[in-house]
């Protein structure tokens, strides 16, 4: 990701619709899979960002943030003082094994996707569990992921597929940001068409804490019982997945 973005993610991603939903479904999910507070679990968020998700974490048991920018792991020092590392998803070995495990839009950003599965799931414990969530469908390819610094985008089987080559089993893997699938595509076929660059996208990131944005969180943030349901969404912005070693 352009460093210029995690300055926008830092000050945003605590109230934003799209993050505070996004992280309200995966703790959801987690919760679900047998994470409870105040545990003595091992907990790894991989490609941990500006660390918001750090610090929820540290609620449910010792938590260790893994990103490859130093500049992310800068922003988590600001407000979380747990163990971070930084480190290359393609070529980390780690020396720690972790009950559960968060890697929230991360796999797009590595050129060799398997060889980082690979290494997750070395890092996990014999029946670990691990929320993946990446974007989803070329056809909403745009600068938003040039600016993203994405390598691909992903459907369905490709990522079912691609975990089941590293040696990981699929829990449950569906599409999500369902509602939202049709906004986004038009916004991103016009960005196309009129070859704009936002650096950023403020469909992302251009929103205050308004009502409007609470009027969006509210309606992204119930896909999560039917995520957490295991029942599937046939489209969507982007994917999300439970695995377990």
């Amino acid at each position: 990701m352009k460093k210029e973005m995690y300055k926008s993610m830092y000050e945003t991603e605590t109230y934003h619709w799209y993050f505070k939903s996004k992280y309200e479904i995966v703790l959801g999910i987690l919760e679900k899979y047998g994470l409870k507070k105040k545990s003595d679990y091992q907990i790894v968020d991989i490609g941990c960002g500006c660390g918001v998700m750090l610090e929820v974490l540290s609620k449910y048991g010792a938590v260790t943030g893994i990103d490859f920018s130093e500049e992310a792991l800068e922003y988590c020092r600001m407000n979380f003082s747990g163990r971070l590392e930084q480190a290359d998803l393609q070529r980390y070995v780690s020396n720690k094994m972790y009950d559960y495990g968060i890697a929230l839009d991360v796999l797009e950003h590595v050129e060799d996707d398997r060889k980082a599965l690979i290494n997750i799931k070395n890092m996990l414990n014999k029946g670990a569990v691990c929320v993946i969530t990446v974007p989803a469908l070329n056809m909403l390819w745009s600068a938003h992921d040039k600016n993203c610094m994405h390598k691909r985008r992903y459907t369905k089987p490709q990522l079912e597929n691609l975990i089941k080559a590293s040696g990981l089993k699929v829990e449950y893997c569906s599409y999500y940001n369902f509602w939202f699938f049709p906004i986004v595509f038009l916004v991103r076929k016009i960005e196309n068409l009129l070859k704009l660059d936002n650096s950023g996208s403020r469909l992302e990131y251009g929103f205050s804490d308004s009502f409007l944005n609470y009027l969006l969180y509210r309606i992204f943030v119930s896909e999560k019982y039917r995520i957490c349901a295991h029942k599937n969404f046939f489209i969507g912005v982007s994917l999300i997945c439970v695995i377990r070693r």
